[in-house]
């Protein structure tokens, strides 16, 4: 029968200690990246910007040179979306993040009025299509699905204003009264930005701010150049 000195049953000792050690880490560190992967995966899917479907239903604030008043309506239609998702990694927290990207083409109808004290009130309908870019990269859950966007439009439309007091026309004998207004085609141009407020995939609202300009054609000999400000919300129908 074999014997074992002291000194070989404690080496023997120390190497059951160490493959227990080595196996319970390695253990851990499964489970670990086991319940990261989950973290991750839970993080994705709450940090994914929400459909709200096709159509949405715009309504705001229209200030022609920004502080004449108005109103805009419209609808926009989603032509086409695409969705992306990336993993990165947040150094100072020592913990990976979901990031949630999200581009649109839309087009949509609207139709305006605004006043300009003692001059005219203008109205228009008009035509737009644009472009929009949803990010949402929180990295804290607590502000998931705090989504901000970026978008641009460029349309046409036809413009109509209708002037204040009254207008005279001479008739080639005497002035008489008319209705002071006169049409317009409208190249239109509008850069925004704005944020959505959905959360957890349920439907809701966004706000929006666009800086506009749009030409009156004709005016004169040419042209007058506008622009304007839109601030307002949209709603998924």
């Amino acid at each position: 029968m074999h014997s074992y000195t002291h000194h070989q049953l404690l080496l023997l000792l120390i190497g059951c200690l160490i493959l227990t050690c080595c196996h319970t880490k390695s253990f851990a560190q499964k489970k670990a990246k086991s319940s990261n992967n989950e973290v991750l995966e839970e993080e994705i899917s709450r940090n994914n910007i929400p459909n709200h479907g096709k159509l949405r239903l715009k309504a705001g604030y229209f200030g022609e040179f920004l502080v004449h008043p108005g109103v805009k309506v419209g609808l926009e239609y989603t032509l086409w979306r695409k969705d992306k998702q990336k993993i990165r990694y947040w150094k100072r927290k020592d913990k990976e993040y979901a990031k949630s990207r999200t581009r649109t083409i839309f087009m949509a109808g609207n139709t305006a009025a605004y006043y300009h004290p003692n001059n005219h009130t203008g109205t228009f309908l008009n035509f737009e299509v644009g472009y929009r870019k949803y990010k949402n990269k929180n990295k804290k859950s607590s502000r998931a699905h705090r989504i901000k966007f970026k978008e641009i439009a460029v349309g046409y439309g036809y413009y109509r204003y209708f002037l204040h007091g009254t207008t005279l026309k001479w008739n080639g004998d005497d002035f008489v009264r008319t209705l002071g207004t006169q049409g317009a085609f409208m190249p239109y141009f509008g850069f925004g930005w704005g944020r959505d407020f959905s959360l957890k995939g349920k439907q809701t609202h966004s706000w929006h701010v666009r800086p506009v300009i749009f030409l009156e054609i004709p005016y004169g000999t040419l042209g007058l150049l506008h622009y304007a400000i839109e601030m307002g919300w949209s709603f998924p129908l």
